[in-house]
């Protein structure tokens, strides 16, 4: 179970990103969220491990220092695909912890392939795993309205089941 200072952390910035998505929009919300994920990257995967197989490992070590889940990294013919399993505090949040894992996930790539036209970005769910995948950086932003209703961000009813998130096209290689 996550510690209640990892659940603290999430609701922490679950209020931050309120204040900024009620002032300035959500776009600057999804900013800040990302800007996060790319700091906590930096702090907490110092340095990279340079073999493949130390990859995982070494993002679940970074992601049990926060209690926020595990992930399992998975080659794919044309990308790379993060299957992120969170734990039960985070479900309510769906609108914005992914914002701070794709910034986490990005820039640890970025920094791995120094491959700058390339983002990892949420693009849907799975098993009752959140599956991100690593796409080239002109692909079409998803909004913070595709994703379930929040408990701290109120929005409007989403246009799918709280349970999707809309597919993004698939990278061409």
């Amino acid at each position: 179970f996550p510690t209640r200072r990892s659940s603290d952390l999430v609701n922490a910035l679950a209020a931050l990103a309120r204040e900024i998505e009620e002032r300035q929009g959500p776009r600057r919300a999804e900013i800040l969220l990302r800007s996060v994920g790319v700091r906590m990257s930096r702090e907490l995967l110092s340095p990279l491990p340079s073999l493949r197989d130390e990859f995982e490992p070494a993002i679940n070590r970074a992601l049990s220092i926060l209690d926020w889940g595990w992930v399992a990294v998975l080659d794919r013919l044309d990308t790379i695909v993060f299957e992120h399993r969170t734990p039960w505090p985070f479900e309510k949040r769906l609108d914005q912890l992914p914002f701070v894992l794709e910034g986490f996930y990005s820039d640890t790539l970025h920094r791995l392939a120094g491959n700058e036209a390339m983002q990892v970005r949420l693009t849907g769910k799975r098993g009752g795993a959140l599956v991100f995948k690593w796409v080239p950086a002109d692909a079409p932003e998803r909004g913070a309205r595709s994703h379930a209703p929040s408990v701290v961000v109120p929005e409007a009813p989403p246009t799918t089941s709280s349970s999707e998130v809309p597919r993004e096209s698939k990278p061409v290689a």
